[in-house]
């Protein structure tokens, strides 16, 4: 789980991070989403985040 004291993520650190994605949708109509090891764990925390958020209304 992300800290709640982390930094928030930067704009240019952002960019990168989805620029890394590789990202399709499948012959049933689901997309899948593909991350390198470090960025698939910067994204889990981007994920845990938007969660966090939407549990605080």
């Amino acid at each position: 789980m992300i800290p709640t004291d982390a930094p928030p993520l930067e704009l240019g650190s952002a960019a990168r991070l989805f620029a890394s994605l590789h990202i399709e949708r499948t012959a049933t109509g689901a997309v899948r989403i593909e991350a390198s090891p470090d960025t698939a764990e910067a994204l889990a925390a981007l994920f845990e985040g938007f969660a966090r958020a939407l549990m605080r209304g």
